[in-house]
Order: structure tokens, then sequence, then C-alpha cells
């Protein structure tokens, strides 16, 4: 079919224009050499063929599912950034704008984690850390763990797991920063919050008090996904941080990345 997807991005490119409005301007470091290139948002995080079924005719399955999600977060950040504008010229307190903003319209809320959820599964760099899970093991693991022969399986076995609605039940921290985020090949992630322990991928998100999800959603804007265990806190919250503090969730990112850091060009 001559109308298919061939260069298929892993981390959509809705998604990058955040860092490159005109989508020409990423800067773009590799890990493994420290080397920088900018790179336009085309041609980062692509990968010809990658959520195909290889075991059957090339048909997009993936791909046409994806666009549902890409659709409404790319509605979302669009509604996200005209009210953070409006918030800055009306001399408003842009956290507690974004986070009454967010609260009223749950739907936008749920849109863009549904979205975060798919980035948190759907890349190369998410993939192999659950094949490092099953090696360490020594031999199968359920779940996820049983869907590591491909990026199709493994991507589909995501889509059909608790992973997204348990990321939607979870209390989202909106953190604002003046000095600027930065992303990756491998944007959502999970931690412990209390150790330097590796959550089990899919495994603990949402189910383990401990583990919290992050996602930055724009060059100004990050997303923290805590556990909401009965505590009576409410569902949305939102902070300013400091410049320290934006260093080290910076760090995190960079940290957790594949491959790809990317930046905006400044």
């Amino acid at each position: 079919m001559s109308d298919l997807t061939r260069r298929q991005h892993y981390v959509p490119r809705v998604y990058l224009r955040r860092w490159a409005p005109d989508e020409t301007n990423l800067l773009v470091t590799d890990k493994e050499t420290g080397n920088s290139k900018t790179m336009s948002v085309a041609d980062t995080t692509v990968q010809s063929w990658y959520y195909e079924n290889p075991n059957a005719e090339r048909d997009n399955e993936l791909e046409i599912v994806f666009q549902e999600f890409e659709g409404e977060f790319g509605g979302a950040m669009r509604l996200f950034d005209h009210v953070f504008a409006t918030s800055h010229e009306l001399g408003q307190n842009p956290e507690q704008t974004m986070k009454s903003m967010l609260e009223a319209l749950d739907r936008r809320r749920n849109q863009i984690t549904r979205f975060a959820a798919t980035l948190y599964f759907r890349t190369p760099g998410a993939l192999e850390a659950k094949q490092g899970e099953v090696a360490a093991a020594g031999g199968p693991l359920p779940g996820l763990g049983a869907a590591i022969a491909n990026a199709y399986e493994f991507t589909k076995a995501g889509l059909s797991s608790p992973i997204i609605d348990r990321l939607v039940a979870m209390r989202m921290c909106l953190l604002q920063s003046e000095d600027g985020f930065i992303t990756s090949d491998r944007p959502c992630f999970d931690i412990d919050r209390l150790s330097n322990r590796i959550p089990g991928f899919g495994d603990e998100l949402g189910i383990n008090d401990d583990v919290v999800c992050l996602m930055p959603l724009t060059t100004h804007w990050f997303a923290l996904y805590i556990p909401a265990f009965g505590n009576g806190k409410p569902a949305l919250q939102a902070k300013k941080l400091t410049t320290q503090e934006t260093g080290a969730f910076n760090d995190l990112v960079r940290g957790k990345a594949r491959r790809w850091v990317v930046e905006i060009q400044k």
C-alpha cells in the first residue's frame, strides 16, 4: 500500500514540536559520544517500519492507534499554550492558572496523561529496559515481560495493559520552570523516589507508593505523577521550581535517555 507511513516516530512529532515550534531546530546530543547537532523534528527519534508486525503484511496498525492519542494531546496542548500565554498577559500566577484550567477541564488532563502513558512504553528504551529485566531473571516474566520479541508485540501489549488507566488514576503535579526543561528519546519514565532502585518496568507504576512517573511536557512545564492512595491530597498540584530543582529534573531526564537528549536550540 503506497499510503503507509514508513518512517515511524517512536517519540512523535506532535511532542517534539514543543522544543522546536518551527520543526527545524532541535538540539540533539548523543549520550554515547557527547556530540550535539541541530536536527529537524522529522528526522529525530524515527525508525523505518518501527511498529510494524514483522510476521504480517505492513498495515500501520499501531500507527493508526497512536494517531488518536497524538491528536488529543495536540489539542490539549494548544489550549494549554493559549491559557499559559494569557496568564502572562494578565499578570496571573501561571502555576495556579494552569492547575485551575486542568481541574476545570479534566478531559484535557486525561488526554495529556493518556498520551504520556503511551510514551512510557512505545520507545526502544522502554523495550530494552524490559528485555534487560527478563535477561536478569534468567527466564520469561509475565505481562510485558512475555512480549519482548519486537517493538510491535511490546507496544501492543502496552496498549492492552493497565498502564494507561493506572497513570490516569495517579495525581498530577505540574512543575513550572523559567530555566527550561530538556527531553529525550525516552521522555516518560518511572523512578523509585526513595532510593536508587529501578522499578520493574510497567509492574509498579500506580501500584507501589514509592514509584513516581515523570515526563517533560514543554520547555517550561513538567508532569510529575504521584500515587494517589487515599491520602486526601488533590488530584492536581502545581509548583514553580528553582534553578537547582530544574537542573535535578533535567539530570533525571538525561539519565533515563536511551541515547538521544533533546533540547531547544538557543
